[in-house]
């Protein structure tokens, strides 16, 4: 039963390694399909072992699962992403390229009004008390 694990967990780093490896030099993600399968089914037979309590299996899985996060992130990279990557991705690209709005001369017009207004306030009140107090 134990050996069933740890050859799980060796055909499990066989496959991660030669996606990684592949990754990228394909053109499609379905070039590599038989090394997805085989992740897939090993990450099953982890799982059930993880499930029956056996801490090195959960952390095998946990393992696998940093792993296919970055052979996720690659892909994306290396524009082989899913869909959804590729929607994300290019939503992303879309506001990080998108020019800062430009300051409005109808607001700069309102902040040199607010200023003199106060400025003139201020005069004023001077004034008031150098006269009436001084």
């Amino acid at each position: 039963m134990i050996f069933e694990a740890i050859a799980a967990v060796k055909v499990a780093n066989d496959a991660i390694a030669a996606i990684k490896e592949m990754a990228g030099n394909v053109q499609s993600v379905g070039d590599f399909g038989k090394h997805i399968t085989r992740l897939t089914e090993a990450e099953d037979v982890i799982q059930k072992k993880a499930d029956d309590g056996c801490l090195e299996s959960f952390m095998e899985l946990e393992k696998i699962k940093n792993h296919k996060e970055s052979i996720k992130t690659m892909m994306i990279y290396s524009g082989r992403g899913g869909a959804e990557s590729i929607k994300s991705a290019r939503k992303m690209n879309a506001t990080a390229l998108q020019p800062k709005k430009p300051v409005k001369k109808d607001s700069l017009r309102n902040g040199v009004s607010v200023l003199a207004l106060g400025l003139c306030f201020f005069l004023a009140l001077g004034l008031f008390f150098s006269y009436f107090i001084g």
